[in-house]
């Protein structure tokens, strides 16, 4: 069958629809607090794991990871929020409620250590949802992008992330 690898996998609120689908998928959480959860979740899908791994630009930097007080820590980042989440999203008040440390890895250093995954199920498709961090992944994922057929990059038009990534900075960085 098909294969996915989903960056920022949260609670994996996505494995209905992919086992809909029947793909094979690979998801990776930057956040260690979400793995019980996400275990949890993705018990009884047989076709579904999961890895914890912070993946960045650089393997080996001590990270802050800021986890945000909406929908048990859906916007969690890299980055804090920057000047236009109050004014799109004022009834969330949102902020971050709890800031720890993680160790980066590039998605290049990722696959090479998941490679007997990449190997056996091949995916066509990588789905980034970073939080305001995806230009970061896509700098350590170079060696790697020519794997997939189809990326999918869930980007923000408005400043929700101090120095977050925009859509168009992100296209940018693509295009190269």
């Amino acid at each position: 069958g098909q294969s996915l690898v989903h960056v920022g996998a949260h609670y994996a609120e996505e494995r209905d629809l992919y086992q809909k689908k029947a793909l094979n998928v690979m998801w990776v959480e930057a956040c260690p607090l979400f793995s019980h959860k996400l275990k949890s979740n993705l018990a009884t899908f047989a076709d579904q794991d999961f890895r914890i791994a912070a993946l960045s630009r650089i393997s080996g930097l001590k990270t802050p990871f800021h986890i945000s007080n909406n929908s048990e820590g859906v916007s969690s980042s890299f980055y804090q929020f920057g000047d236009d989440v109050d004014s799109l999203w004022p009834q969330h008040q949102l902020k971050h409620s709890n800031t720890l440390t993680v160790i980066t890895k590039t998605f290049d250093q990722f696959v090479e250590e998941e490679h007997h995954w990449f190997s056996t199920h091949d995916p066509s498709a990588l789905l980034i949802d970073t939080q305001g961090a995806e230009i970061d992944f896509l700098l350590g994922a170079k060696g790697s992008l020519w794997r997939f057929d189809t990326i999918q990059i869930e980007a923000s038009t408005a400043n929700v992330y101090q120095n977050g990534n925009t859509e168009e900075e992100v296209i940018r960085i693509l295009n190269k």
